[in-house]
């Protein structure tokens, strides 16, 4: 089971974006669920977490149902580790407000998201 190795990184790298955003709340003392007084770097923060729990449960679901209809297992890898990249891209793109980081990111994550999906179908069809 290839995704038994990279879901444990994608887990870390979650826990890492909680941490930093709790550490800015901390920082600035903002609490608040909905605040309109966040500084940049708090809302940066924000989005970059909650960017990674839209993406990254979705995109890890498609690609193990393919493993689990019999996906090559050099594809799995290549699919997992691009997608890992782009997971930190998206970040790093976010918070220095590199845009080409984050549409880099981005667009890999989505590509292999469309990718993972319409080969899953073609599993599907073949079984």
């Amino acid at each position: 089971m290839q995704t038994l190795y990279y879901v444990p990184f994608f887990g870390i790298l979650f826990a890492l974006l909680s941490i930093m955003v709790s550490a800015k709340r901390c920082k600035e003392k903002s609490f608040g669920v909905l605040t309109a007084t966040y500084s940049e770097s708090l809302q940066k923060a924000i989005r970059v977490h909650s960017n990674a729990a839209e993406y990254i449960p979705i995109s890890i679901l498609v690609l193990f149902l393919g493993e689990l209809a019999g996906a090559h297992v050099l594809y799995l890898h290549v699919c997992y580790i691009a997608l890992f990249v782009s997971r930190v891209l998206v970040p790093i793109g976010i918070m220095s407000d590199k845009h080409s980081l984050k549409g880099a990111g981005f667009g890999i994550n989505i590509f292999i998201l469309i990718l993972a999906s319409i080969y899953d179908l073609f599993l599907a069809f073949m079984a």
